[in-house]
């Protein structure tokens, strides 16, 4: 059976380890500054249930969302209607928001990620939604600055790579589930 191109790339990538050392040892030293607190909060992060799921993937639901909104309220604004727009802008803010609470889910989550293959896929996920959320926010900056057209074509190419992102956070739980299915 052929090896799936992603996980062969992601285990290759052998400068993501400092990465994600860098990133561990952030995420460690947050919680440690604030004693037992800082465990409860990692622990609320990564393990608490929400609808079923860990936190972090329940809440990155929000942002994918609201970014579809986004993108729908777009082409009906740049088609003519007009009215579209606040509907955009709302919802690219919400986006954002939730972006933001699930990226520190989702670094207390890459803490505790076991095996190279699968920190590796953690971390190509978390780039992309770095950039993911910088396209965003450059959106909503362009479209405060009155210039709507690159507001729109900024979070066009921000669902692409949020789309990215997502088919990468499919990738490390179909991992995580097989071996979960494989120890079982």
């Amino acid at each position: 059976m052929r090896e799936n191109p992603i996980r062969k790339y992601a285990r290759s990538q052998g400068w993501f380890r400092p990465l994600g050392e860098r990133s561990d040892a952030l995420v460690n030293s947050a919680i440690n500054s604030v004693g037992e607190a800082g465990e409860a909060t990692k622990d609320i992060l990564i393990n608490s249930r929400l609808l079923g799921h860990t936190r972090h993937p329940a809440i990155t639901d929000i942002p994918f969302g609201s970014w579809t909104v986004t993108l729908v309220s777009d082409v009906l604004e740049a088609t003519g209607r007009e009215s579209c727009s606040t509907a955009a802008d709302i919802s690219l803010g919400v986006g954002l928001t939730a972006s933001l609470i699930a990226s520190a889910g989702g670094l207390a989550d890459l803490s505790e990620t076991q095996g190279q293959t699968d920190r590796n896929l953690g971390i190509m996920h978390g780039l992309l939604h770095g950039v993911t959320t910088v396209l965003y926010g450059g959106s909503l900056i362009a479209r405060r600055c009155n210039n709507r057209t690159l507001g729109r074509s900024l979070a066009l190419v921000g669902f692409g790579t949020l789309s990215a992102a997502s088919y990468l956070a499919s990738e490390l739980a179909n991992r995580r589930a097989a071996q979960t299915t494989e120890r079982s």
